[in-house]
């Protein structure tokens, strides 16, 4: 996946697709391309598993908390940094 450079497929971790949300919402990526985009990338991951190139796909590990807006204590976030009212979806 372009997005992941040159990041070898056995040191792609749970931090790697978590910074990949991030960099999604920093683009303003919308939610649903960004779901996409990690739909793809979670069952490339899934079929490398399968394959055993990889012992565990990090996709597995939860849902992505950083794209889209989220509400945390009332105030809209994404990326981990409150988003200024006139920039939410």
């Amino acid at each position: 996946m372009p997005l992941l450079g040159d990041i070898p497929l056995a040191e792609v971790g749970a931090g790697e697709v978590e910074a990949l949300h991030e960099m999604l919402a920093a683009a303003g990526i919308s939610t649903a391309l960004a779901r996409r985009i990690h739909a793809t990338l979670s069952s490339a991951l899934a079929d490398a598993e399968r394959d055993g190139l990889i012992a565990q796909n990090p996709c597995a590990q939860g849902a992505p908390t950083t794209w889209g807006a989220v509400r945390t204590g009332g105030v809209v976030v994404a990326a981990g940094r409150p988003v200024p009212r006139n920039h939410r979806r």
